[in-house]
């Protein structure tokens, strides 16, 4: 037997109308269970506190002539009626006072079992909320669980990612560097090629320069014109012309020059009537030798003499310094 379906012999067992040996159950389960011993001691409270609130009543004539035709011949059988002096009286409050306390009884009766209803709808309530907040706070941390985890996740391939990615910038920082080693070798051979190539024109320049002058030495008509340093030059600087008229052709060698400054250069100048005419300038190399050729005027015979003087970078239309060195074209 549950604790719900004792609640009834618990209420008869308060009211002292449950048989002795029902009530002796009734209390050993009581004593063994905590819910059972709660609810005889609400019932007790409150059937005691309605009990004091209520004054007892006197019932009407009509009620006690009727209980009292009732009752009067069982009365009659088990014991002889009180006389009506003293006797009716008592009867009378003692039916009333069990009439009140039948009614608190019943009065107590609802009033337990309506605050144990709504206590255990309260309790109901409560229980279905929580239930419904737990259930809530079990999605909710269900739903939390799996953010994180899509989060750790995310971190754990942004990882990867920007390892993969270091990996990448250093590969690539390797080959730029690779590639700057290799473009700096690439310019380093395009200068090697570049001087090369000069040189090789310079040497090929020559190489014509000195078939050029082979061929004119060779000639019957070459002639040689000596030129002479001035009190201006140096002692062993010196100058000489090759004059091909079958090539058309003039060829100026010098020898012991001293190198000039950058800033400086020599001419050459043909010289006519004592006015010095500007032909094209020239360098020497550091033993003094220099190079120079050109056609030969076709009014050659109008010029006497022949000159080489040191003037600015890019020559000048007239010598700016005096002759180093000097000699005659006839």
């Amino acid at each position: 037997m549950d604790c719900e379906s004792r609640h009834d012999l618990i209420i008869q067992l308060v009211l002292g109308t449950l048989p002795q040996d029902e009530a002796m159950e009734v209390r050993a389960d009581i004593e063994r269970c905590p819910v059972c011993a709660a609810f005889a001691e609400e019932t007790r409270i409150s059937l005691g506190a309605l009990a004091a609130s209520l004054k007892p009543l006197a019932p009407s004539p009509d009620v006690k002539q009727r209980l009292m035709e009732r009752v009067r011949p069982a009365t009659s059988m088990a014991m002889p009626m009180p006389s009506a002096a003293g006797g009716g009286t008592r009867g009378s409050s003692r039916f009333a006072w069990l009439l009140a306390a039948a009614a608190v009884l019943a009065v107590g009766i609802g009033a337990t079992l309506f605050v144990r209803n709504t206590r255990q709808a309260a309790d109901a309530d409560r229980l279905a909320l929580t239930r419904t907040h737990q259930d809530e706070l079990g999605l909710r941390v269900a739903a939390l669980a799996e953010a994180q985890q899509r989060s750790d996740d995310l971190a754990a391939e942004l990882n990867v990612r920007e390892t993969d990615l270091g990996k990448v910038a250093a590969d690539l920082d390797a080959a730029r560097e690779l590639a700057d080693a290799r473009l700096e070798q690439i310019e380093q051979l395009a200068d090697r090629l570049a001087t090369e190539e000069s040189l090789a024109a310079a040497l090929r320049g020559e190489l014509e320069l000195s078939e050029l002058v082979v061929a004119a030495l060779q000639g019957q008509d070459a002639v040689f014109i000596s030129l002479s340093n001035t009190p201006d030059a140096e002692a062993d600087e010196s100058a000489r012309i090759l004059l091909d008229p079958s090539a058309n052709r003039w060829y100026l060698f010098t020898v012991g020059l001293p190198p000039l400054p950058a800033d400086r250069i020599y001419q050459f100048w043909f010289i006519k009537d004592g006015t010095p005419v500007p032909v094209n300038t020239f360098a020497v190399n550091d033993e003094g030798r220099g190079l120079l050729y050109g056609e030969i005027p076709t009014d050659i015979g109008d010029y006497q003499l022949a000159g080489i003087t040191a003037e600015p970078a890019g020559g000048s239309p007239a010598p700016t310094t005096p002759v180093r060195i000097l000699g005659s074209l006839h």
